[in-house]
């Protein structure tokens, strides 16, 4: 174990923690935007620069591992002018008009850093720069305009889907975040897992389906399992008046917050259909019938195979359609 000094606070926390955690472990507050829980940290915000005693500059906290008798102080002046100029380049470098963008108003962690370092302006002007927005996709939209380019979406692409579609082109003010080589989204590699989406801390990435339904502090949130395979992922269902606006991963269950298209995004459409009658297949078509015939037609067609048959089912099938199988065929 690894003893150090933050605020004055002695605290004690394991090998290999760093600062950043070993502060949050201990509830105190450091604000960052580039780092999440479930990802390597980065390190390109600075939002979270602390002052240790006998280094000559503020360090990244979040990439800092703490060290036996540190001494570190997170809330003194000159942090706090550091955190204001950071905050006021992040907001100048792109068009961050927040009563007009979706997660205003208690949902963006950009606007919540700034509001905690108790900014009501603009310091710098923003270079009125047009971005462009990617509506492509059909689950969700890139708006390169509200990017601050922590990169969270191309590191959760990489490390908690293994995909690797997102990137970033040109240099500079001028760097946007890109799929694959800078085709549309809709059209590129991106399997539709959704985990960009769920780590931007912006405004960046919009999910179609919950967009403009109310901000996560006015949803009740639900903690449940995904019955879209045998997987069992954990997933946190956000709802509003008993209607469901968005699910998202459950980063404390086992798959870490990682999801499919099938558990994030689709049992959220509404143009769904679902088969609420039996069919039996008359003259090479489906046709609906009764669960009497149903049932009668199947018993006349396995009988004669008992003792012969064989069942395989795929591990992709939702839960409810594995069990009616098992019961079928045990």
């Amino acid at each position: 174990m690894i003893n150090l000094t933050i605020n004055g606070k002695s605290i004690e926390v394991a090998e290999g923690t760093t600062v950043l955690n070993a502060a949050r472990q201990n509830d105190i507050k450091i604000p960052t935007l580039c780092d999440h829980p479930t990802l390597t940290p980065y390190g390109g915000c600075r939002l979270c620069v602390v002052e240790v005693k006998g280094m000559r500059v503020p360090i990244a906290a979040c990439t800092l591992p703490a060290a036996n008798g540190m001494v570190i102080e997170t809330e003194t002046s000159s942090l706090k002018k550091s955190r204001n100029v950071i905050l006021s380049l992040l907001f100048s470098e792109r068009n961050h008009f927040c009563p007009f963008c979706q997660v205003s108003g208690g949902d963006c962690e950009l606007q919540n850093a700034a509001y905690a370092e108790e900014m009501t302006h603009w310091p710098m002007q923003p270079q009125w720069t047009n971005f462009p927005v990617d509506t492509s996709h059909p689950y969700f939209i890139l708006d390169n305009n509200r990017c601050i380019m922590c990169r969270r979406c191309i590191r959760a692409c990489a490390e908690m889907s293994g995909n690797f579609t997102l990137s970033v082109e040109e240099r500079g003010a001028a760097t946007i975040v890109v799929a694959d080589t800078n085709v549309p989204l809709g059209q590129s590699t991106c399997v539709s897992c959704g985990s960009c989406v769920q780590v931007c801390p912006t405004g960046a990435l919009i999910d179609r389906q919950s967009a403009y339904l109310g901000h996560d502090k006015n949803l009740t949130v639900t903690r449940s399992v995904c019955r879209g395979c045998s997987l069992g992922c954990g997933i946190e269902i956000h709802t509003r008046d008993n209607h469901i606006v968005k699910i998202t991963g459950d980063y404390d269950a086992p798959n870490a917050g990682t999801l499919c298209k099938t558990g994030r995004f689709l049992p959220v459409e509404q143009t769904r259909t679902r088969i609420t009658t039996p069919l039996k297949r008359v003259d090479g078509k489906l046709v609906a019938t009764t669960w009497e015939d149903a049932l009668k037609l199947l018993a006349q067609n396995l009988t004669p195979l008992k003792g012969k048959i064989a069942a395989v089912a795929s591990t992709r099938l939702p839960v409810e359609s594995l069990y009616a199988f098992k019961s079928l065929f045990a």
